[in-house]
């Protein structure tokens, strides 16, 4: 999922309604659903960028799927740290 959100802002797209239940995790991948709220940047700003990030991670924040480490990896892998 990270790697998908972090090649979508690289291509200057974002998703306004970014969240939990338009995620479709599936055996061949994670897929975006309703993209009704796609939309195309000539420069994506940071303060998007940030705004997608914080309703994805605002839609999972009462799930007991995942834990703070998940959450970190996430942020390690949409960064590309090390």
């Amino acid at each position: 999922m990270a790697r998908l959100v972090r090649d979508m802002h690289a291509r200057q797209l974002s998703h306004r309604d970014l969240k939990a239940g338009n995620i479709l995790a599936a055996d061949d991948g994670v897929w975006l659903i309703d993209l009704v709220g796609m939309r195309v940047h000539q420069q994506l700003s940071r303060e998007e960028r940030v705004q997608n990030l914080t309703r994805l991670h605002a839609s999972f924040h009462t799930s007991p799927l995942l834990t703070r480490t998940d959450k970190l990896r996430f942020l390690r892998t949409y960064q590309n740290w090390g």
